[in-house]
Order: C-alpha cells, then sequence, then structure tokens
C-alpha cells in the first residue's frame, strides 16, 4: 500500500470514531477552518487540538465543444499546533478522477492520487487598531501522486494571508500565493492573489464572496480569474459543513465547480 493510500484509510477511519468526540476542543477559542473558498484564515488551531478539514469537488471545463469533468476528494487537510503562533500542516487532494470529451471521439477517463503537503503557518501579526492579523504558510509538495496527477518534484509555496474585522458583522480577507514548480515550462514562479467578504447569516450560517487570480508559470496555463461564494454552519463547537460554487470570468474557456465538506477538531 503506497503512502498515500494509507493516509486516506487513515481520514477514513479517524474522522468517523472522533466527529462525536465527547473530548472537545478548547471552547474559549470558535472554530476556524481554511475552507471553504480559495483562500485561507490566518487563524492557528488551539494548541493540543487536531483539526481535520475534508471535502469533495466537482469541475468542469468546456470550450468549443469539448470538456473535462474533474472529481476529486477527499481534498484533506490535517492542522495541528505546536504553539498559539505555530501549527503544522499535512494535506492531499485525494483521488482525482477525470473524463475528457471531444467532438466525433470516444471519451477518454483516467485516475490517480494527487500529491501530498507539508508545511507550517505561522501568526506573525495580531490583529489590532487600522492593523490586519497576518500569518503565513510555508508548505512544500511531494511527488508521492499517480503518474500524469503528480507534479513530479518538489514544489515550495508561500502564502501570506491577512484578515481585518469591518463594521455591521462584515469581514475581509485575502491571500498572496507565490510558488515554483521546477519542472514547469518557463522556468518563472506562479503567483495567485485573493479577496475575500465574509458575513453571518440566519441559522447560525456564515456566507463568503470571494474574487481571486491565479497566474501559473508561463506556458503552463493561461492566467484566470474566477469567482466563488458559498456558506459554512458549524455543528455545536467542534464540527463544521460547508458549501461553495464557482465560476471563472472574462475566459474563452468556461470552467465552474461545486463542492462540499466537513471539519471536525478533537483533542
Amino acid at each position: 500500500m503506497t503512502s498515500l493510500r494509507k493516509f486516506t484509510v487513515l481520514i477514513a477511519v479517524v474522522v468517523p470514531l472522533h466527529c462525536f468526540a465527547d473530548d472537545p476542543a478548547p471552547e474559549d477559542q470558535e472554530m476556524s477552518t481554511d475552507r471553504p473558498g480559495y483562500g485561507e484564515s490566518t487563524d492557528i488551531v488551539p494548541k493540543g487540538v487536531l483539526q481535520i478539514e475534508t471535502g469533495l469537488v466537482f469541475d468542469n471545463t468546456a470550450a468549443s465543444g469539448s470538456g473535462t469533468h474533474n472529481l476529486t476528494g477527499p481534498t484533506t487537510l490535517i492542522r495541528h499546533a505546536l504553539a498559539p503562533w505555530m501549527e503544522l500542516r499535512a494535506s492531499t487532494d485525494g483521488v482525482q478522477y477525470e473524463r475528457d470529451e471531444a467532438p466525433h471521439m470516444a471519451d477518454v477517463s483516467h485516475a490517480g492520487f494527487s500529491d501530498i503537503g507539508m508545511g507550517a503557518k505561522f501568526h506573525l501579526i495580531q490583529e489590532g487598531g487600522p492593523w490586519p492579523a497576518v500569518s503565513l504558510i510555508a508548505e512544500v509538495a511531494l511527488p508521492t501522486g499517480s503518474a500524469g496527477f503528480s507534479e513530479g518534484g518538489y514544489n515550495p509555496e508561500l502564502e501570506l494571508i491577512w484578515s481585518k474585522p469591518l463594521r455591521w458583522g462584515f469581514g475581509a480577507s485575502g491571500n498572496l500565493n507565490l510558488w515554483w514548480h521546477p519542472t514547469d515550462a518557463g522556468g518563472s514562479p506562479g503567483h495567485a492573489q485573493s479577496l475575500s467578504m465574509g458575513h453571518s447569516l440566519p441559522g447560525r450560517l456564515q456566507g463568503f464572496w470571494e474574487l481571486y487570480h491565479v497566474a501559473p508559470p508561463p506556458g503552463v496555463d493561461t492566467p484566470s480569474w474566477n469567482t466563488d461564494a458559498g456558506f459554512s454552519r458549524l455543528l455545536g463547537k467542534n464540527a463544521q459543513v460547508d458549501l461553495e460554487a464557482g465560476h471563472s470570468l472574462l475566459a474563452r474557456t468556461s470552467d465552474w465547480f461545486v463542492g462540499a465538506g466537513f471539519c471536525v477538531r478533537f483533542r
């Protein structure tokens, strides 16, 4: 059994056992997740808590009569804090199933495991006065995935994250991402930016709207503008469910996706 299969089996066993565990996480800190949406949060999980965030994503891309359908999951992020200002992270997109369609041609399907990412999040600046909260994520993707679904190298990425509460219950946040894939054509880093607005809704729901721009290295893909929106709902103090949907903007290729997720934390 490969390391990625062991990772997926571990998540499938651990989550059902602990999602309704009697031993709660620290109750003085409300649960905060890095999903849904493209951007991350500035929050660090409470010390001594293990948090698992997982979900499924269906993506559809279409252009000139051709299309690609992609089902990904379980996308999984495991977070564990070593200190109030630092957490360790492990992530994977799980299994990807892809089907390609083209006029007058037979459909082609293939599937495989994604790479595993390892990293850490550091809380740099506490929010206060005119200053937003600021955190930094440093991680590297490991070439553990299947052929055709792995990046094929050790690919580092940095994410600078900010967040700021606003008036009338709104909150704003954003990411600035920079990554380097040595196996990509062009020999230059890719980058992305995001801006998100959130607000509480009736029924213990939290809604968000997001705009983000992804610019990969030259020769890989064209830069893209995307928007997505969704909501999450806490289940008690230690679990959350979420839904999201998004679409490409100003692009010749139509790209839309829907996703759903579940998060849980325990000691």
